[in-house]
């Protein structure tokens, strides 16, 4: 009975190996099964939110030159989706998503006239837990995801006070200071820096934004806090602008610091395995959608305004070896 069977597999496999001796050319890549990828950011401040899906796809070596097939991305048949409200006060309320003709939404591989976007329009609650449903006939199951919207928060400082000033030298730093209400976040500090480029007869006020490094808050400290590095402030500046036209000088007016803070599920995300001492290290590709890739989160706004540099600032930015060449006057010069 043994020898019946081994004799049986025996024939099996040299058959399958007869079928591929007939073929030269072997296709060791198949297309495989593409999942949905869905991304929808909550934004309290806002009364429109949109919701963003497409297909997973492989990339391969020359991707760059031979990128995917747009349409191969998109899904042909209608969604239909809705928002739904947890309101442990006012009960559940739905909202429905409808067809987005937004067009300024192009991003690698996405291609702008057929990306499925739809939106909604709601004021969102902030402490409030949300859920999506996504169903189209193409999907193989109905996509949920949830999320809690994460509460406003306060920054404390920079804070503008008549006569404050604030003071940055390469061995100078700053602490910037906020209040979350939230446990698990991650916070994306920026701030911008305004100046005067002209001459003595006329000038322009322009801008250049320096981003800060990502911010993660996963304890029950009520106060975030991160350094603003005085040496990589300067870098940052020196490496964002250019020389100033020939006979053109700046004057150094201010900062904004503006601070968007992302949900739980966007700290997930970003964390990764940056610190094997933190709870997020373990979490290698994070989805909080069942039936789908990707992100259902929130994202709110702050910013500190019209925050004045002191004179010590704006002389070593005009005077130092490191900066002069940009053109910044002193404290006191005048254009």
């Amino acid at each position: 009975m043994m020898n019946k069977l081994n004799s049986k597999i025996i024939l099996i496999i040299g058959m399958l190996i007869g079928l591929l001796a007939c073929s030269e050319d072997l296709d060791l890549v198949s297309e495989g099964n593409s999942c949905p990828v869905v991304y929808c950011l909550l934004n309290p401040n806002d009364t429109v939110h949109y919701l963003r899906i497409a297909k997973s796809f492989q990339i391969f070596s020359n991707a760059m030159d031979s990128p995917p097939v747009s349409d191969s991305l998109i899904y042909d048949e209608d969604f239909y989706a809705y928002l739904v409200e947890n309101d442990v006060n006012s009960g559940k309320e739905i909202f429905y998503f409808e067809p987005c003709d937004k067009t300024d939404r192009d991003s690698g591989f996405y291609h702008v006239e057929n990306l499925g976007l739809l939106k909604v329009k709601c004021q969102i609650k902030t402490g409030t837990e949300y859920s999506v449903y996504i169903y189209s006939p193409e999907l193989p199951k109905l996509i949920v995801g949830s999320t809690m919207v994460i509460p406003s928060f306060e920054i404390l400082d920079p804070v503008y006070m008549p006569g404050r000033e604030v003071t940055l030298l390469p061995d100078q730093g700053f602490d910037l200071r906020w209040i979350h209400n939230f446990k698990y976040a991650v916070y994306q500090p920026g701030v911008r820096i305004h100046y005067l480029e002209g001459d003595a007869d006329f000038q322009v006020q322009k801008t250049v934004r320096l981003d800060l490094p990502e911010v993660f808050s996963y304890t029950e400290a009520a106060t975030v806090v991160d350094y603003l590095n005085g040496a990589n402030f300067y870098k940052g500046i020196i490496q964002q602008l250019s020389l100033p036209p020939p006979g053109k000088k700046r004057k150094l007016i201010g900062f904004d610091l503006e601070v968007c803070a992302g949900g739980e599920e966007m700290a997930l995300l970003r964390q990764g395995e940056r610190d094997e001492n933190n709870p997020f290290s373990q979490i290698r590709s994070y989805t909080n959608f069942d039936g789908a890739q990707g992100i259902f989160s929130t994202r709110v706004f702050q910013t500190s305004h019209n925050n004045r540099f002191s004179d010590i600032t704006e002389n070593y930015l005009a005077t130092s070896a490191e900066t002069k060449q940009l053109g910044f006057l002193a404290h006191g010069e005048e254009f």
